[in-house]
């Protein structure tokens, strides 16, 4: 196997681990991860052309479910801009 996929699969179960360890009682896995990223970024005041570069989407519109998702309203406005 790749070395990618050896780190992937050790993230995968390393998080859940690492949660119960913590007390956490929700699952926690990476990709969860990939969208608190998208979240925080919104809340920050990042656009989703912005977001959609920083997590390589290559269609807007899989960005903005994946802010949708996580609870983030669109405003039409800071789809382009700040």
């Amino acid at each position: 196997a790749s070395d990618v996929y050896k780190r992937q699969i050790y993230a995968r179960h390393l998080l859940p681990r690492l949660a119960r360890r913590a007390g956490l009682e929700r699952r926690v896995h990476p990709h969860g991860l990939r969208h608190t990223h998208a979240a925080d970024l919104a809340l920050a005041g990042g656009t989703v052309l912005a977001i959609q570069q920083q997590l390589g989407h290559t269609s807007l519109v899989t960005t903005a479910n994946y802010l949708r998702k996580v609870g983030v309203q669109l405003d039409q406005a800071k789809m382009i801009r700040p």
